[in-house]
């Protein structure tokens, strides 16, 4: 037990840093983030992480094909954190977790 405390400590010590990383490149980003991982009950594979949540042209998904995982919101937050604040100037990346668990923020355009 004292070694999943003290994990998740530092994983959330480190959402903490690359939260406000990622709010500095880019309010809408972050916005992003918490629409798709506040949803609480995500699964992937699934249609909701496939097409994502978009805020203000910002788009926050999950894709994966290793069967079914669930994705707990703290997670879900602190690797999308992770992407945003080691990514572009816009905070737009792609990260792989677990080996199955592909995680993407990017800008769209409207037409």
């Amino acid at each position: 037990m004292a070694f999943i405390a003290m994990a998740s400590a530092d994983v959330m010590g480190n959402d903490w840093s690359n939260a406000g990383k990622c709010a500095s490149k880019n309010a809408d980003a972050n916005a992003a983030i918490e629409a798709f991982c506040s949803k609480g009950d995500i699964i992937i594979p699934s249609d909701y992480a496939k097409n994502g949540v978009n805020v203000g042209g910002m788009v926050a998904k999950v894709n994966g094909d290793c069967g079914w995982q669930w994705l707990p919101p703290a997670w879900c937050r602190a690797q999308f954190h992770a992407v945003c604040a080691q990514g572009g100037q816009h905070g737009g990346g792609y990260r792989q977790f677990n080996g199955c668990q592909n995680f993407h923020i990017m800008r769209v355009k409207y037409n």
